[in-house]
């Protein structure tokens, strides 16, 4: 409609405009070259973001930056050197453009998918922005990957990207969604999670900026409160799509077109270049120190992940390790295009999983979980035997499909077991499974598809096993 075709030269303006508003009182914006503003940048194979977006809908009002985007001017100061600058983004299906077709300018193919997401339209503009560096925006978003799942193989995603300068996080959908009805009620946990990623991010590489985004999802209210509150707490970069005017309508589902992929690229452009002109007299700052927990530290202990693991089977990396087949129909495929797992559709399919513990042994197993024909992985550490349920709870109404962790270790702090703030929480430790496991011993691992009685279709698909 006509009231809700608007170019993003007015809306990335409108996003400039209150950036400087929230600087009042900094007279370094006057002393830099200025950075290309979207739409003013050669946006290579993409429409150009300066066209109207048919969409249909309401007006809306593109969202103000929060927090502190001081320590963005250093990736910023690196690339106007002509140095090197790598940005690392994870989050879900949306995120790595789900959804998103679009033809191409000047004749080239149609864009789809990651080359249609908002993270590669950044790039282009970075790239337009710095031509004399060397830009890299790796999307390693995920489909089905809530921040709990990310944050149980955290160590593994970063260990070969030391050399990060920032990383934007977008994982507000999934994180709305990986949650069962019980656990929703309480935003807590997801906070408590969100707030151990950020924490082990910076843990793991120090001098790295960390943006957050807030996605537009229509039914991600507490969610966003878990999220954005922890953001706050940091005062670290945000874009929040999620509180902006007319914001269901703009977004358009979980899967949102290419029009609302280009508006989060140049909106985040726009803000950037003017945190440029705005800090980068200052010299390359740095991130700021993330100071004194939201959480105890002692609730924040209580979450398990491996920063450096001992055994790495990934279904996705034909580098690590790969199970023995111990008998059935398990084996390694994509049953959805970019997706692979160790699927198996037969009952009594069992792989073996060699694992080494560290000092304090401890594993996770990741899998798919879905509200139609999926059945239990069974798992057998010795004489132990723990039962992962694929099909959502009984009275959960969630159609959809989602990738889980499970976290067993024999040490520390069970919060699962603990009801002041956390409740029983399935998806943590479970203390009893590995009784009797030594430090720095090395044990097999059993994982078999348990079939669901009643159900038409019977199938498991594990993703990823970490131990260390």
């Amino acid at each position: 409609s006509a009231g809700r075709v608007r170019s993003t030269i007015k809306h990335v303006a409108t996003v400039r405009n209150k950036f400087k508003d929230n600087e009042k009182g900094n007279t370094a914006k006057d002393s830099c070259t200025p950075l290309p503003v979207p739409p003013d940048y050669d946006h290579g194979l993409f429409i150009g973001a300066n066209l109207s977006y048919g969409i249909g809908g309401e007006p809306v009002e593109p969202p103000s930056p929060l927090g502190d985007y001081r320590g963005v001017s250093s990736l910023m100061h690196k690339l106007v050197a002509g140095s090197r600058g790598k940005v690392l983004v994870f989050g879900g299906s949306m995120t790595e453009g789900g959804g998103c077709s679009q033809p191409a300018a000047r004749g080239g193919k149609v864009l789809l998918e990651r080359a249609c997401a908002w993270p590669a339209r950044l790039c282009q503009w970075l790239r337009a922005a710095f031509p004399t560096a060397e830009v890299t925006v790796q999307n390693m978003a995920q489909h089905g990957i809530s921040t709990y799942v990310l944050f149980a193989q955290l160590g593994l995603l970063l260990e070969s990207h030391g050399d990060a300068d920032l990383i934007i996080i977008d994982t507000l959908t999934n994180d709305a969604w990986a949650w069962a009805p019980e656990e929703r009620r309480s935003s807590n946990r997801i906070s408590l999670v969100y707030e151990a990623f950020i924490r082990s991010v910076r843990d793991i590489l120090p001098s790295v900026e960390i943006f957050v985004l807030l996605a537009g999802c229509g039914s991600c209210g507490q969610q966003w409160s878990a999220q954005s509150k922890i953001a706050r707490h940091y005062d670290l970069p945000t874009l929040d799509f999620y509180s902006m005017k007319g914001m269901p309508r703009f977004w358009g589902g979980v899967h949102p077109p290419w029009q609302v992929h280009s508006v989060i690229a140049d909106t985040i452009a726009g803000v950037w270049a003017q945190s440029w002109e705005t800090n980068c007299s200052k010299g390359p700052l740095g991130p700021l120190p993330l100071g004194k927990s939201y959480w105890p530290a002692t609730d924040l202990a209580g979450l398990t992940t491996c920063k450096e693991p001992l055994s790495v089977y990934v279904a996705g990396n034909s580098s690590t390790a790969r199970p023995q087949i111990a008998g059935g129909d398990f084996r390694l495929y994509e049953d959805r295009a970019g997706k692979p797992g160790w699927i198996a559709l037969q009952s009594g399919s069992c792989m073996t999983f060699n694992l080494t513990f560290g000092k304090e042994p401890r594993f996770a197993v990741t899998y798919l979980r879905s509200y139609q024909n999926i059945s239990d992985l069974q798992v057998k550490l010795r004489k132990a035997t723990y039962m992962l349920r694929g099909h959502w709870p009984k009275g959960d109404a969630r159609k959809v499909s989602l990738y889980s962790t499970k976290w067993f270790k024999s040490h520390g702090r069970d919060i699962s077991k603990s009801t002041h703030r956390w409740g029983r929480i399935d998806k943590y430790s479970d203390f009893g499974f590995m009784k009797g496991v030594k430090p720095n011993s090395e044990v097999a691992l059993d994982v078999c598809l348990y079939p669901v009685q009643d159900q038409t279709g019977q199938k498991v698909k594990v993703i990823q096993v970490l131990s260390c």
